[in-house]
């Protein structure tokens, strides 16, 4: 691809990202998503993995101000991975996937205090791979749990 034209689609890319943003900011998340989803679906379209990390990336940042932190779990994994096929720095993304893996983790709990399992289970389960290791074994630990709970409540 042309450099010049490569770098007008770069503008257009970070004007959709910009604008997402606003509409965030605002509190309008619905355009906020929609902006985002317009970023990816061009830069999906390019092949362009850097460019897919910031998206995926913004719309974990929308996900988790929207409340919805295993959406915003699986939106950053997104990012991370398209870091490591750009091979570029996926610092921001880790560092957003630990937050996230927090708020998971304490979101499991609130679940599993309350008896609902599934909810708990499916918290735990997104945050694992991205919390720190003393976490990491205290959710394994109450999955096995959880599990059993779950199946002697199905016989």
């Amino acid at each position: 691809m042309d450099d010049a034209v490569f770098q007008r689609i770069a503008m257009e890319i970070k004007a959709l990202h910009n604008q997402g943003l606003q509409f965030m900011q605002a509190g309008r998340f619905a355009e906020a998503e929609e902006y985002y989803q317009r970023a990816l679906a061009v830069t999906s379209a390019l092949h362009y993995h850097d460019g897919m990390a910031v998206s995926f990336y913004n719309l974990a940042n929308l996900e988790a101000t929207r409340g919805h932190v295993l959406e915003a779990i699986a939106y950053g994994a997104e990012a991370k991975a398209m870091h490591e096929k750009a091979q570029t720095d996926p610092q921001l993304s880790l560092t957003l996937l630990k937050r996230l893996a927090k708020q998971a983790m304490k979101t499991g709990v609130q679940h599993e205090q309350a008896g609902r399992l599934q909810p708990a289970l499916d918290h735990y389960l997104a945050a694992i791979p991205f919390a720190e290791a003393k976490y990491q074994e205290a959710m394994l630990h109450e999955v096995e749990l959880i599990e059993r709970v779950m199946t002697v409540d199905r016989t």
